[in-house]
């Protein structure tokens, strides 16, 4: 069955307007250094995201040690400076994560509270 232009020009105007007026989140910067990570901890709202972002030169690696759906993330190397991912939590609640490749250096905990 062949849909209509006028229909699929409808739908990519009422999704564009729901997307538009979906409130936008902070994002807090965390960065990844020999030492650890800085901040140290941080507090958000549900929705925000968290950034990490490599300040060394050396590679690391994030992982969800702790906290609500704690589990593995996908594979995410961050090799060089200004290498980076990005994080949003899909629960409340208090998180801890730890960087692989450098397992001496500090962990960073994340809460989470209700927006």
């Amino acid at each position: 069955m062949r849909v209509p232009p006028i229909v699929i020009a409808a739908l990519v105007a009422a999704t564009t307007s729901v997307a538009l007026a979906a409130p936008i989140g902070r994002e807090v910067v965390v960065h990844l250094t020999g030492t650890g990570f800085s901040p140290a901890a941080s507090t958000i709202a549900y929705g925000d995201r968290v950034r990490f972002t490599v300040r060394d030169h050396k590679p690391h690696q994030i992982a969800k040690a702790s906290g609500p759906d704690s589990g593995e993330l996908a594979p995410n190397v961050l090799e060089g400076k200004g290498s980076s991912i990005t994080l949003m939590q899909n629960g409340i609640g208090s998180y801890t994560y730890v960087d692989r490749l450098n397992s001496k250096s500090a962990q960073f905990r994340l809460t989470v509270r209700p927006h």
